[in-house]
């Protein structure tokens, strides 16, 4: 798509407007006129649309096997005066231009390039989210998406009308999704998401690889208003304790991302990280991490550093206190990694455009200045994401992504990194533990497995009695 610029026709639209009576307001529809078009639903919507903007015009241009019925159903419903079918036109271009609104009414629609057309000439357009348009239109942002009930027509007329009594915002949605045009829908642009298709995409083999998820380390507090605590994000200090140990006394690599080039990983090797930024992370875990000279990955929320009493995922988990921005420099000057979980702890898979780039950039400037050193590592909040934004994080300069699967990482794209989420508030979580280090890990045999883990846990045990 040629997103440049069109200067419009003086002269052609002038013409346009005398032979159709453009003066007031005109919706423009580009379709092979047969069923799956929904041109039938377009006319009916304009009853409505008329009662109360009567010198409202529709411009209906194309061709099809369905012509002669729609013409008829336009006479039929009283509409001919404010109607008019222009048969085949070799270049629509003049007709976009002249219209005030570009309608798609299909009831199936495989991509739909006439959209691009329309938004190249900064016209808003109005669509049915469930075709194709929902690629390509954001719903109040670029143009509008129409959910398919039971009166299509209802719901269009609805639409139309809402921008003939605000001028200012159908202006305003042309602009944006004429923006988008030249942000997605370019030539470049179709050329690189060509190449990332039919190029093999980067993967990781790292079936030796267990990357380890933490939240809090301290004790799960009691319920919270009624709420019911996620206990299974708590881990207590003396369980964290025994976990770094038992990994130190069984010689298990614990890495940072820059070893994730050795293509020879034989050894066990763990991955330790903390989601949200809690403080206790620097009260607990951070002193046994140094004790063990282990490194780690912590991932806080950019808009609670340095807030106290704050429910950082959520009501479902207590409130406490976030890491300051001292706490977190001298993490990272400690063989701590820091990463992004964004500036709020969001669904990143349902946020608009703009929200996203703010989530994802924003956080990853902000990390950068606060540490001095580059950002390439991103967390997704709820471990919501999806192909757009992987897109996203790639096009920020994100290397490695982390997710909260469970999966092993035997072959796995750099950002969709899987983590096991580790558990500690019980002797029977401690016992979990020790069975995943040892058949996971050392891949020992189950029977192995299960008497070296009944030991440990017995060692624990005793050593906090």
């Amino acid at each position: 798509m040629n997103a440049k610029h069109f200067v419009s026709n003086d002269a052609v639209k002038s013409t346009l407007c005398k032979k159709t009576d453009l003066r007031e307001f005109t919706i423009a529809v580009i379709a092979r006129l047969s069923c799956e078009k929904g041109i039938d639903i377009a006319i009916r919507s304009m009853v409505n649309i008329v009662s109360i903007f009567p010198y409202t015009k529709m411009l209906i241009v194309g061709n099809g096997k369905q012509e002669e019925q729609l013409k008829t159903l336009a006479v039929d419903m009283g509409l001919s005066g404010n109607i008019e079918f222009t048969g085949f036109v070799e270049n629509v271009d003049r007709y976009i231009e002249a219209c005030n609104v570009f309608l798609l009414p299909s009831r199936s629609e495989g991509f739909g390039f006439v959209l691009l057309e329309a938004m190249k000439h900064k016209k808003a357009c109005i669509a049915f989210e469930d075709t194709a348009a929902r690629e390509i239109i954001d719903h109040m942002g670029t143009g509008i998406l129409l959910p398919r009930n039971e009166n299509p027509e209802a719901a269009i007329s609805s639409a139309v009308r809402m921008l003939i009594e605000k001028p200012e915002l159908s202006k305003a949605l042309g602009i944006k999704g004429y923006e988008k045009l030249c942000r997605r829908f370019t030539v470049s642009k179709s050329t690189d998401k060509l190449e990332r298709v039919f190029k093999p995409e980067q993967q990781l083999k790292l079936p030796n690889l267990h990357i380890f998820m933490y939240h809090y380390v301290k004790r799960a507090p009691k319920s919270n208003d009624n709420k019911k605590i996620i206990k299974g994000l708590y881990v207590k200090p003396e369980h964290f304790s025994y976990q770094m140990h038992i990994l130190e006394k069984y010689k298990i690599n614990v890495m940072n991302t820059n070893e994730l080039g050795n293509k020879e990983m034989k050894s066990p090797n763990v991955m330790i990280t903390f989601d949200d930024g809690c403080s206790s992370i620097y009260e607990y875990a951070y002193p046994f991490l140094k004790k063990h000279n282990f490194s780690a990955i912590v991932f806080p929320i950019v808009e609670l550093i340095n807030k106290k009493e704050v429910y950082p995922g959520g009501t479902n988990q207590a409130k406490t206190n976030m890491l300051t921005e001292s706490e977190i420099k001298e993490m990272h000057s400690n063989s701590i990694e820091i990463g992004s979980h964004m500036m709020n702890h969001v669904h990143l898979d349902s946020v608009n455009p703009e929200n996203l780039n703010f989530e994802m950039k924003a956080s990853k400037i902000i990390l950068e200045k606060m540490t001095g050193s580059k950002v390439n590592l991103i967390c997704y909040p709820f471990g919501s994401y999806n192909s757009f934004v992987l897109e996203k994080a790639e096009s920020l300069g994100y290397k490695y992504g982390f997710t909260t699967k469970s999966e092993p990482n035997t072959l796995v794209k750099p950002l969709e990194l899987r983590r096991v989420p580790v558990k500690g508030q019980s002797n029977r979580d401690m016992y979990k533990f020790l069975y995943m280090v040892n058949s996971k890990i050392l891949r020992r045999n189950p029977i192995s497995s299960c008497i070296n883990s009944v030991i440990e846990l017995f060692n624990f045990i005793f050593s906090n009695s």
